[in-house]
């Protein structure tokens, strides 16, 4: 699992990258990885990146109008990048 400094890092390049970027869309590789079901993800489709935040060991991700997304990295700690 990644250490706070990690996470720093982390939420610091998301925003120089993704800031004010619309999501194209959520994929879910099993559906272990969700935890809630409200709101439903395509509420988040198409709409732009507010900001990134650190919340403990978890990357907030604040699409504005009170929707977010939650990350924990788990032991992995890693996102993939497709172009």
């Amino acid at each position: 699992m990644p250490e706070l400094p990690d996470i720093e890092i982390y939420v610091e390049r998301l925003n120089d990258k993704l800031q004010g970027q619309p999501l194209q869309s959520i994929r879910l590789p099993s559906p272990f990885f969700l935890r809630t079901v409200e709101p439903p993800l395509a509420r988040f489709e198409q709409r732009s990146l507010v900001e990134v935040r650190r919340m403990g060991k978890r990357i907030l991700f604040d699409f504005g109008d009170e929707l977010y997304l939650l990350v924990h990295l788990m032991v992995l700690g890693r996102f993939h990048w497709r172009k």
